[in-house]
């Protein structure tokens, strides 16, 4: 159980025998997952996160097309019966049931795969699926993120790595010792 100075940022998502949910720490991200009686807990420091990124999938064009099949064929069926309306009841639920499940999909918004990434591992945070709860969670994580690790500016990324790119090709460099010439041997000899 999660304590009280914990604050909820995403829904829970459900798999079939796990629960996960992501957490709002002091200086920190939480996520617990909930196993049958077990629960995991993984911890994200802001002064650790070294990126959050969100991918885009295509299972909100799948989905929508998968919803819209089905919504597209009942209402057609029911738009071509000429029986009244309570004979119809069956292609009138299902088209109803199909149009919200439709409805519900599209203002959700678009999909999407969120990774938060530190020097140990990346972590795919399921619960954040949609763009819509990424952008919530960037917009409430990334000043905290910038009080943990300071303030970056991207000249000075990329300064860091001309520097460190110069370093590693000066150590690659073969080093020339110089020789010195062996003395000749006197010429002038009897």
């Amino acid at each position: 159980m999660v304590r009280k100075d914990y604050k909820k940022i995403s829904r829970r998502k459900s798999t079939v025998a796990s629960h996960s949910r992501l957490w709002l720490g002091k200086d920190h991200l939480l996520v617990v997952k909930e196993i049958g009686y077990t629960d995991e807990y993984k911890r994200f420091y802001f002064s650790d996160i070294q990126s959050i990124s969100a991918l885009k999938t295509r299972s909100y064009l799948v989905f929508s097309i998968l919803l819209g099949i089905p919504l597209v064929l009942f209402a057609g069926f029911l738009g071509m019966s000429h029986d009244p309306i309570l004979e119809n009841i069956t292609l009138l639920i299902f088209t109803t049931l199909f149009f919200v499940l439709m409805l519900v999909h599209l203002l959700r918004g678009a999909t999407c795969k969120c990774l938060i990434r530190t020097s140990v591992n990346n972590e795919v945070l399921s619960m954040i699926n949609r763009n819509r709860a990424f952008l919530k969670l960037i917009t409430q994580v990334h000043p905290l993120i910038q009080a943990a690790q300071g303030n970056v500016s991207l000249e000075s990324i990329i300064q860091k790595k001309k520097a460190e790119a110069a370093m590693k090709k000066q150590q690659e460099a073969p080093q020339q010792v110089p020789v010195e010439a062996e003395p000749k041997p006197p010429t002038d000899l009897p």
